[in-house]
């Protein structure tokens, strides 16, 4: 699987791959289990295309 990051923004890391795009929401307060980080985001990106495949 092969993922692609595109861009970040106030709210979100967007990321592209044979799927097609997703965007994994940022930690903050009213976030609290969203990516801290891009390694973060990265990880539940990659997580949520392996669920697809399965």
């Amino acid at each position: 699987m092969n993922i692609t990051f595109i861009s970040e923004d106030v709210f979100h890391y967007t990321f592209d791959s044979d799927y097609g795009i997703i965007k994994v929401g940022k930690y903050s307060a009213e976030n609290t289990t969203g990516a801290q980080n891009l390694e973060d985001a990265a990880n539940i990106a990659l997580h949520c295309f392996d669920s697809v495949e399965e």
